[in-house]
C-alpha cells in the first residue's frame, strides 16, 4: 500500500493522543492486510495509521479499536523482542523493489522492534 505523507512545520507531540493539528489533517489508512498471524489476511480489528514528516523526521499515529481491551497482549520488554506480542508497524520500502524493507513495531506499551 503507498500513503499519503503530509508535511508539517510543527511536529505532533510523542504522548499517544492523537489530537495535535497535524493528526487532524492527516489522511487515515485502514486498508491493510495481516503480516502475522495469517499473511495476506484482513485485519480482526479495525485500525487506522496516520504519517507526517518535517525536515528531520518521519511521524506515525496509530487509532486501534478493540472490543476486548483487556485481551490485548503487551508487556514491557528489551527491545527487538515482541513475539507473541499485540503490535503495530511501519514497513518502507525505500528501494521500491517489494522484497526489502526497514520495518519499525511497537506494542501498546511502547516496547520497539526494529529490522
Amino acid at each position: 500500500m503507498t500513503i499519503e505523507i503530509i508535511k508539517t512545520s510543527t511536529p505532533p507531540g510523542i504522548d499517544g493522543v492523537l489530537d495535535d493539528p497535524v493528526w487532524q489533517k492527516a489522511k487515515g489508512y485502514s486498508d491493510f492486510i495481516s503480516f502475522a498471524p495469517g499473511f495476506g489476511n484482513c485485519p480482526k480489528k479495525k485500525t487506522i495509521v496516520y504519517s507526517a514528516y518535517d525536515a528531520y523526521n518521519l511521524y506515525f499515529a496509530f487509532r486501534c479499536y478493540d472490543k476486548e481491551p483487556g485481551k490485548i497482549v503487551a508487556s514491557m520488554r528489551k527491545r527487538d523482542t515482541l513475539e507473541g506480542e499485540d503490535k503495530v508497524g511501519v514497513l518502507i520500502d525505500s528501494h521500491n523493489d517489494e522484497q526489502n524493507a526497514y520495518t519499525f513495531l511497537v506494542n501498546p506499551l511502547g516496547s520497539r522492534w526494529m529490522g
